[in-house]
């Protein structure tokens, strides 16, 4: 059986406040539940909508032979990695042309 959540409790599972719970509702991104005048939202939509939105960031790789403070490795993205290595081009070619 689905559980069902109030306004409330989804709003706090959410981390945002219960009107911005509310407009995302009016705008048809939630869908709910009406019970007796009272407005409740099935666990799995609010999954599906956490889903819908969930962004994800390119992918990152410890840069082998950089060494952050403190010893911890510095973490780069591969665009950030093929930037510097142009950069460390450029910079030799300049150094010795």
């Amino acid at each position: 059986m689905t559980r069902l959540l109030t306004i409330p409790q989804a709003a706090e599972r959410l981390s945002i406040s219960r009107r911005t719970l509310e407009r995302e509702i009016n705008d048809g991104e939630i869908a709910v539940c009406r019970v007796r005048g009272r407005v409740l939202i099935a666990e799995s939509d609010l999954n599906a909508y956490i889903s819908r939105l969930r962004t994800y960031t390119e992918k990152t790789e410890i840069c082998p032979g950089n060494v952050a403070t403190f010893g911890m490795p510095a973490y780069k993205s591969k665009v950030g990695a093929l930037k510097s290595l142009l950069d460390g081009e450029r910079r030799a070619k300049t150094r010795f042309s």
